[in-house]
């Protein structure tokens, strides 16, 4: 599956050398066919975002953790950083650490206030 809104983005078909040229997906159209993709293929996942710095979003993630936790719906925080010398390789490194188990896990990929120019290429690699 890939989903892209970048301009020019391509997908490759690995069973044959046919390229397919997509166009670019405007961002209703994006938001929604990655949360239907998410949805089937990840679990579940929820984006909490805002245009500012100290918005609120690490701590309306926490509460939404600790609600379900008091609730007694099992699994464990994680938090995995994301700032200006990530790549997709620390990025991968960081969640491969919590692999190996059994437990539900609410991963937070908590993106730092600095990150480099090519952030939204490496997560969505």
């Amino acid at each position: 599956l890939m989903v892209s809104g970048k301009p020019r983005q391509v997908l490759l078909n690995s069973l044959s050398a046919q390229m397919v040229e997509l166009g670019p997906l405007d961002q209703k159209s994006l938001k929604s066919a990655l949360a239907d993709a998410c949805k089937k293929w990840c679990g579940e996942t929820t984006c909490v975002s805002s245009s500012i710095n100290g918005g609120g979003k690490s701590h309306y993630i926490l509460t939404q953790i600790g609600k379900r936790q008091a609730a007694n719906e099992r699994f464990s925080y994680r938090r995995v950083p994301y700032h200006e010398s990530s790549t997709s390789g620390t990025l991968v490194a960081r969640l491969s650490k919590f692999g190996g188990t059994r437990e539900r896990n609410a991963f937070h990929i908590d993106i730092g206030h600095i990150i480099p120019a090519n952030a939204n290429t490496c997560l969505f690699e």
